[in-house]
This record gives structure tokens, sequence and C-alpha cells, in this order.
């Protein structure tokens, strides 16, 4: 506990050193754009698979929000509470229980909290919502007995738009991938509701899927210009 203490204390100060050094930059008034990435969680967040999907979105003058890699653990974590809500009865469920909440309070979300504590002088208004609000908001159009990111892709979208003013909604999905199929589906009606666009990109390594993105942010960038006369 000590050795682990010690490493989570070196890796804060590294992280608020480098906190501090971005909140220096000179910074302008410009108003862009938000965009939320969501989708699978390794092609969202690969630069490489995904052909710079959040550098594009910046080139077109947008801002981009990519959903984290901790949303994937707090999800797991998440998962287990509701599989031992449907299968475990009496004494047992409640053990379990217990242990994802202990889990979840006094590690995964203590240690969230730090670190956007640390991170609040550049990203107090980038904070990420509670992973159970994800999930009910996703599980209105999936349940969540559908295993995997899909739930994840469908709340958190709508958390982008709604609580943090997401203009739109990128998908980011692999070549043939079920869930990004499911999601896809589905976004059509989400983007009815939202009245956003949303953009559903299946990367295989052919071709530029991101091109789709540049009608979008052009629309995006000209009605923010012309909001702002």
């Amino acid at each position: 506990k000590d050795f682990e203490s010690a490493d989570m204390g070196r890796v804060a100060n590294t992280f608020a050193g480098a906190t501090d050094a971005i909140s220096k930059i000179r910074k302008t008034d410009e108003k862009k754009p938000l965009v939320g990435v969501v989708g699978e969680i390794y092609v969202r967040s690969d630069p490489f698979i995904n052909s710079n999907l959040c550098r594009r979105i910046e080139e077109l003058g947008g801002e981009a929000w990519l959903a984290p890699i901790s949303e994937w653990i707090l999800y797991t974590n998440h998962l287990k509470g509701l599989i031992c809500q449907e299968q475990d009865k009496g004494f047992t469920a409640i053990l379990k229980k217990v242990q994802q909440w202990l889990e979840t309070n006094l590690f995964f979300e203590k240690v969230e909290h730090m670190y956007a504590e640390i991170s609040s002088p550049v990203l107090h208004d980038r904070h990420e919502h509670p992973i159970a609000e994800v999930m009910e908001l996703g599980m209105k159009y999936l349940p969540w007995q559908f295993e995997g990111e899909a739930v994840l892709t469908l709340g958190r979208a709508e958390l982008f738009v709604k609580k943090d003013g997401a203009k739109a909604i990128v998908n980011a999905s692999p070549m043939f991938c079920m869930p990004g199929t499911l999601t896809t589906g589905i976004f059509p009606k989400l983007e009815q509701d939202l009245n956003v666009p949303v953009i559903c990109n299946f990367y295989d390594g052919s071709g530029d899927p991101n091109q789709a993105l540049v009608p979008v942010m052009h629309y995006l960038c000209e009605d923010m210009k012309a909001a702002s006369i």
C-alpha cells in the first residue's frame, strides 16, 4: 500500500505540473462548436486507427471532447452490480453489492475525483458524468444485457448534447463491429430527438472516413459565427 500510495503521488505531482504548464498557455475567447466523440473504446482512442479524428475535428474549426478510456473501467465495475442484482440472492447478493460499492466509491471514483480536482484550472467545465447516469440513459435504447460499449455510446452521446452542450456527435467504430452496427441503427432516433448531427464512421484503414466531417463542421462553424454577430 505504501508503494502504491507513493507511486500515485508521483503520478499526481507530474499531472499537476503538466496542468500548471498548460494553464499558462495564452488563450483566446474564440468559441468553437463542441463535438462529442463516442464509440468503440480502442478505435475512438487511437489516433492511428481513427485517422486522427480529434485533430481533424479541431482542424475543421471544432473542439473535440473524447469520451475517456476510464469509462470502460467504471462500466465493467458497474456491470458487476447489475449482474449481481439479476443472478444472486440473499447474503451473497448483499456481499457483492457492498464489494461493488466499495470498489466504485472508495477507489475508482476517489481517484477520478482526485485527478479532476488537479486538472480543474484547465478542465473545470469538462468533467465526466457518473457511469450510472450514462448507463441509465443508454438503457432507454438498449438493455444492459447487450454487454459492450453500445449502451455507453448511446448514453454518453445524449449527455454530451443535453448536459455538455455538444453541437454534434461522432460515433467511431471498427468495420464489422456489432456494437457499432447497433448504435448506427439507433442513432437516427437520437439525432431526431436531440436535434444535432450524428456522424457514424467505420474505420478499416482504407479511404478517409473523416471526410464526412467536412460539411457538418462547416455548417456548425458558420452557424456559430452567425449566432455571435
